[in-house]
């Protein structure tokens, strides 16, 4: 199965649920951890959110994300309980395989903590306070 999604950023269940009818959510997870669907070339972004997981499952998610061909693995969605964090960036990269990198996001508000996210292994940010962050970086 090939997915062409004609919504930019749907959620792959929520695609799944509506294109294909009569799927239920676990023919739908073992037809995606079986590798019988791929994204039509898309970019594939793995949420993980790390502020409700254990340590131990923030490192499986991130393998399996890899493992699904994920291009990113966020670290959270910025709308739950936590914020990205640079002990979750470093279990996630050392979790990560093939070309996959991480994107952190939720609560990145300084120069400071999108700078320590990025040594930690983060390729990407997501922040509302990019401007201010560039603005601090600019004087740093």
């Amino acid at each position: 199965m090939i997915l062409y999604a004609d919504i930019p950023g749907e959620r792959l269940d929520a695609f799944l649920a509506r294109s294909a009818e009569g799927l239920s959510r676990s023919a739908a997870q073992k037809l995606l951890e079986s590798g019988q669907v791929t994204c039509g070339g898309k970019i594939l972004k793995a949420i993980i959110e790390t502020c409700l997981l254990t340590d131990e499952e923030k490192a499986i998610a991130t393998r399996l994300s890899c493992e699904a061909g994920a291009h990113f693995v966020k670290t959270c969605t910025g709308v739950s309980v936590g914020v990205a964090t640079v002990a979750d960036v470093q279990i996630m990269k050392a979790n990560l395989s093939g070309s996959a990198v991480i994107k952190a996001s939720a609560g990145i508000r300084t120069y400071e903590d999108a700078k320590a996210l990025i040594e930690a292994g983060a390729s990407r940010i997501g922040t509302s306070a990019g401007i201010s962050i560039i603005e601090s970086a600019a004087k740093a």
